[in-house]
């Protein structure tokens, strides 16, 4: 005979035992503040990519003196670069895809694999038997051939670190720290930067001591002994790449499966050990749903879950109906302190309505020991609709997956075997109906034109930087070397050692310094600011910028004057990165949802790496006035000119079809206080993935919502007039 009972208050197996209370548990985890592991995991992985990334172009001017014979125009960079670039946008393709088709853990350390493997390759590049003829040095194997074949591959991995490093961090960070993090993940990318130039310091004053081989390159034998020391010196700069991604590969190991991606692409029915896997990272142990018994969170309350994805569940709170005054007034005191322990969560609907303590149900056919320990006769799983199933009765189970008619689910998080996030149906309810194609535009070609700009004007080429150093005309002809070309110096007999020395200084205090003072202070001010309005903005002053600086280079290039337009150059470094690279980064990992956020990030990441292709050929075949990498030619100012116009572009395409990732909302001036101030949210990722992008409830979204806009201000402008 079924037996009928009321719950214990304090049981709170039977309220949260369920698949969305498993993930508000899971949120609730993450959204603890900023996790160190994660960041050190992330960031390591980037690194190392930035590291191999901008060593490749510190290392073209000792190829060019090393292999002059098969390199022998400054073209060879370029087709260099395109070969890269080529190999990182299938790398980000192809692991932005995988990602999401089967987890981010299977693919999370492959890409180092392939980097370490492939910087290995390159390091171990070599020519072959060489024998010297009357005309010129042959080889029994092409140095350009290979080196082209193992920067394709080292590309790949490269591009592949994109999309998981951003998309990891973003799934495993607080929604308050969230920003901050990933931000302090980009600034990675200039520090392996800065490393790859103080390695080439490093080395060539290792080899200094043997200076007096570095003379008269027209004597045979200094020339080889000089050659042998440039070749160990590029070796071991674009070796020591290894190292931060052996580093890396390490600390991939210590990180499970995303748990948003656990629950919401492979199903909610393992919502047990998405919440396992999040409670091992915070070092919870991965026991039942009751709260973890840390002192540090006894006594506080849980984050609203009514944002969660796909779920509408509120907080609950036992019924006793001897102390059900107690119960309520400790509800109360749980909102008002609310705001202090989760500051982006989600305002309940309505917080004192009594709703929120409801009485459950009896539980039938189970009882309950002197401790108070229950044990069902039949352990029950419940279905999101309000289904059950009894565990071990495949028939219900099956019914639990096929849903409420039979039919195979085609919900996101769902395990019936036929649903497929990537099957046209899907896709199409999500790029169309929901508008959300006009995201992966908007990101897209605002990537493109960034880096069509970022990498055309040269950061880390080297002959870009001779020109805006030069003081003034120097000798270029067929007879001059290739690395004399890329060198600002006008003494006639500097050296290799001089020459690249002399670039390497260059390097550090025109990109280096600039671009880590603006990736810096992004990091400190990323939560003041709201981030889509500030992209917008950079673009702007960028675009200002550039303008700027072509006119000045128009005037004062090759001249004693040219000082002022590397201070023009090192603004726009730190424009860079205090504005669209690190903002770029952060916003697409943010608005998409899991099943599609790795896919997503690598189709805009790899539509940024094709605006580096389109600019390196720009660089191939502009011709006005004289070739923009020639020493002496002026086009590079018009060049400038016309970047700033991109960018201009570029900013109408960010304010009309990207998001905003926060919104504002009044919180209490003081702690307790009646005072409201006014404060930046970061949404969850959850608000910004499933927002419909076609309501004309947006938040100023598409292009004729933008008109619409900048017209109602002229109109106000000229009224009050």
């Amino acid at each position: 005979m079924s037996s009928l009972r009321w719950p214990d208050p304090n049981d709170h197996a039977e309220q949260q035992d369920t698949p969305e209370r498993k993930r508000a548990e899971l949120v609730r985890l993450i959204d603890r503040g900023f996790n160190w592991r994660v960041f050190m995991v992330a960031s390591s992985g980037f690194f190392a990519l930035s590291y191999s990334l901008f060593s490749l172009n510190v290392t073209f001017p000792m190829l060019a003196y090393v292999y002059e014979d098969e390199i022998r125009t400054q073209s060879a960079e370029v087709t260099f670069n395109i070969v890269t670039v080529a190999g990182s946008i299938l790398g980000s393709l192809l692991f932005g895809h995988l990602a999401d088709r089967y987890g981010r853990r299977p693919l999370y350390g492959i890409e180092l694999i392939i980097l370490i493997f492939t910087t290995v390759g390159v390091t171990e590049t070599s020519a072959g038997f060489a024998y010297q003829t009357s005309a010129r040095t042959s080889s029994s194997m092409s140095f350009s051939s290979w080196l082209s074949a193992w920067r394709f591959l080292r590309g790949i991995g490269i591009g592949a670190e994109f999309p998981l490093s951003a998309c990891i961090t973003a799934e495993w960070s607080a929604v308050q720290s969230r920003a901050r993090m990933m931000s302090a993940l980009f600034l990675m990318q200039p520090l392996g930067q800065l490393c790859a130039y103080l390695v080439e310091l490093c080395a060539l004053v290792g080899y200094g001591r043997h200076r007096e081989n570095w003379g008269d390159n027209s004597t045979p034998l200094i020339l080889n002994e000089s050659k042998v020391l440039i070749d160990s010196v590029w070796r071991i700069v674009s070796g020591a790449g290894v190292v931060p991604a052996l580093i890396a590969l390490i600390f991939r190991f210590t990180i499970p499966e995303s748990g948003r991606f656990t629950y919401d692409v492979s199903g909610k029915w393992k919502a047990q050990q998405a919440l396992d896997d999040t409670r091992w990272v915070y070092d919870q142990p991965p026991t039942s749903m009751s709260r973890p018994k840390d002192p540090d969170l006894e006594g506080l309350p849980r984050c609203s879950e009514s944002h969660l994805e796909g779920s509408s569940a509120q907080n609950e709170i036992p019924y006793n109906s001897a102390s059900s005054n107690i119960a309520l007034k400790k509800s109360d005191a749980t909102i008002k302190n609310e705001d202090e322990v989760c500051p982006n969560s989600l305002p309940l609907t309505n917080p004192k309505s009594p709703m929120r303590s409801r009485i459950s149900s009896p539980v039938i056919n189970g009882s309950r020991t002197a401790e108070g320990e229950k044990v069902t006769e039949q352990a029950r799983e419940t279905h999101p609709s309000g289904q059950s199933y009894t565990k071990g009765n495949d028939h219900e189970l099956n019914q639990w997956r096929q849903g409420d008619d039979g039919d195979a689910s085609s919900t996101p998080g769902s395990d019936a075997p036929s649903w497929n996030q990537f099957s046209r149906s899907e896709l199409k309810d999500f790029f169309i109906a929901k508008g959300k194609w006009r995201q992966l535009v908007g990101t897209s070609v605002c990537w493109c034109l960034l880096n069509f700009t970022f990498f055309g004007l040269g950061f880390n080429r080297a002959d870009i930087l001779a020109k805006i150093w030069a003081d003034g005309p120097k000798e270029t002809g067929h007879g001059v070397p290739v690395w004399r070309l890329e060198s600002s110096l006008s003494d006639p007999g500097a050296t290799i050692y001089d020459v690249l020395y002399n670039q390497a200084k260059q390097s550090l205090l025109t990109i280096s310094i600039g671009s880590l003072l603006g990736s810096v202070a992004i990091v400190m001010a990323i939560n003041r600011l709201d981030r889509r309005d500030l992209l917008v903005a950079t673009f702007l002053v960028l675009a200002a910028l550039l303008y700027t600086t072509g006119g000045v280079l128009l005037a004062t290039i090759l001249t004693v004057n040219h000082g002022v337009v590397i201070v023009f150059y090192a603004l726009c470094q730190t424009f860079f990165s205090f504005g669209p690279n690190t903002l770029l980064f952060i916003i697409v990992a943010e608005i998409f949802p899991t099943r599609y956020r790795c896919t997503c990030y690598g189709v805009a990441a790899a539509s940024g790496q094709l605006g580096s292709v389109f600019v390196e050929l720009v660089f191939l075949s502009w011709h006005d006035g004289g070739y923009i990498e020639a020493l002496n030619s002026s086009s590079f100012g018009r060049v400038l000119i016309l970047f700033g116009a991109f960018l201009t572009v570029a900013a109408v395409f960010a304010r009309a079809w990207i998001p905003r990732s926060q919104d504002i909302r009044d919180v209490p001036a003081t702690p307790g206080g009646t005072n409201l101030r006014r404060k930046l949210r970061s949404k969850t990722l959850e608000e910004l993935s499933e927002a419909d992008q076609n309501s004309e409830n947006g938040d100023g979204f598409g292009f004729r919502r933008l008109f619409r806009d900048i017209m109602e201000r002229i109109l106000s402008c000229c009224g009050e007039r």
